[in-house]
């Protein structure tokens, strides 16, 4: 039988007890979004097996562990001094005990674990630990640390002065920073896997398309023309939207947006998630008549800096 409510919280309960090295308001909060997560499965699969499940994830210090992985700290009954040391304990010791339940979980979660190079995927993508962009996925929760890609990609563009109103921004994976000039010329400084071909900018009617698809990953500092109105779309990774200037339509399938907003500026916010946490502090900043921010997340979150 699934996991209940009494289950969860009694399963929480002993996993806090073996994270006393964190403060209080961490070891809560990923407690809670582990509770979510939790809750979730347990009511999409009512046949799940309860028992099943706590062992898949190693009882509540193997959970612990996954906590502790994902802040940085050792594990519990490890004295690994660094974090790819950690990595390298955490996933040669779970993938005895995953391998153990495969047969039960194979149909639902596949792969099980996948090692390939920098990334480690687990649970059919529950857990995503990617070291070139540095993306920890956790269920629907993202962390982003500097990326690893080698490559330096660097140039600016005129925007035609009339014709263009609108800039597209597309992506398969990356971190994009987005800053605002007052200049008439979009400008980047990037590292990605490989560079763009010739044409990677080109212009449609009245918007002007940059597309770093199909490059392996990016991670970009970019200055737009405050003057344009912008489209962000990209499939995986981080937007950092700093003091938006103009009307910013985002469009992430899974990853983190955050929002710095100007303080001189007044902003009317639409922001959605479909399995992830919206940030009320930015809610409760929306003003009728100001600059539309729309967002919309599939999974992960939208926070304010």
């Amino acid at each position: 039988m699934s996991m209940n409510e009494i289950e969860i919280k009694d399963f929480l309960t002993k996993t806090e007890a073996y994270l006393t090295v964190l403060d209080a308001s961490t070891r809560q909060a990923q407690l809670q979004e582990w509770e979510q997560t939790l809750r979730r499965y347990a009511e999409a699969n009512p046949d799940s097996d309860s028992l099943r499940i706590k062992r898949l994830l190693g009882g509540p210090r193997g959970l612990a562990n996954v906590i502790l992985l994902r802040q940085g700290q050792p594990l519990k009954g490890t004295k690994a001094s660094s974090t790819r040391q950690v990595l390298t304990w955490f996933v040669l010791g779970g993938a005895g005990l995953f391998l153990l339940l495969a047969a039960f979980l194979w149909w639902k979660f596949t792969p099980l674990i996948d090692v390939r190079e920098d990334r480690v995927q687990m649970l059919g993508g529950l857990i995503d630990i990617d070291g070139q962009l540095g993306q920890v996925k956790f269920g629907d929760s993202f962390e982003y640390s500097d990326s690893q890609y080698k490559n330096l990609f660097e140039g600016s563009y005129e925007i035609p002065t009339e014709e263009v109103e609108d800039l597209i921004l597309e992506f398969d994976r990356g971190q994009m920073e987005l800053t605002y000039t007052d200049d008439n010329r979009l400008s980047w400084n990037c590292k990605v896997t490989t560079e763009p071909s010739e044409g990677f900018i080109r212009q449609q009617k009245e918007a002007v398309v940059v597309s770093f698809k199909h490059l392996g990953g990016a991670d970009c500092s970019f200055k737009l023309p405050t003057r344009l109105k912008h489209t962000i779309n990209g499939d995986v990774g981080k937007v950092d939207l700093i003091a938006p200037a103009n009307d910013t339509f985002v469009q992430l399938g899974s990853g983190l947006v955050t929002v710095s907003p100007d303080a001189e500026a007044t902003y009317r916010f639409d922001l959605r998630v479909g399995q992830g946490q919206v940030d009320p502090a930015l809610e409760k900043l929306s003003k009728e008549g100001g600059i539309e921010i729309k967002i919309d997340v599939g999974t992960g979150r939208v926070q304010k800096n």
